[in-house]
């Protein structure tokens, strides 16, 4: 996994972990979220494996999807064992125990019309009672993100701001 970091160095400036959906890379990501969440924060954010700079890295774990095309450039540069594994990623997710502390800093975002919202109202509140769920009316998976970038990185910088 190769670390990206963009903004400011020194430990005074808030930092912000990136997890990039899959099929996506940090690049991606500096230019869908980092770019729009303004001055003054350092990002991390990692190319997962099979995804940006670890391309010829086996995949082995992440989640969500992207784009369309972004996915068939992505799928055509895997190898066949990287591509099951993300199919079995898509639909058997394992969530880590967080401490209470810990939860109160996570914030999960979700559109209305995402498949994963059903579950993710019961599964959420009962293993991270201490986070929010915010769910943004009309919007898909991952929508929200990739047609209105501005919004989104706002709403990121307004919770890095209040320190969740």
């Amino acid at each position: 996994m190769k670390m990206h970091v963009y903004g400011p160095g020194g430990r005074d400036c808030p930092t912000v972990l990136i997890i990039h959906p899959m099929l996506s890379s940090a690049s991606s990501m500096k230019a869908a979220l980092c770019d729009h969440m303004g001055p003054g924060l350092r990002f991390l954010v990692p190319d997962l494996s099979a995804h940006g700079d670890e391309a010829s890295t086996p995949y082995v774990s992440a989640a969500a999807e992207a784009a369309a095309h972004a996915m068939v450039a992505s799928f055509s540069a895997m190898s066949e064992e990287s591509i099951r594994a993300i199919v079995r990623d898509c639909s058997h997710v394992s969530l880590p125990p967080l401490s209470p502390a810990i939860q109160r800093h996570c914030t999960f975002a979700y559109g209305q019309k995402d498949s994963d919202l059903r579950l993710a109202r019961r599964v959420i509140p009962r293993l991270y009672p201490e986070t929010e769920l915010r769910v943004w009316p009309g919007w898909g998976h991952c929508e929200r993100m990739s047609r209105d970038a501005r919004a989104y990185g706002a709403m990121l910088r307004d919770l890095v701001t209040e320190g969740r």
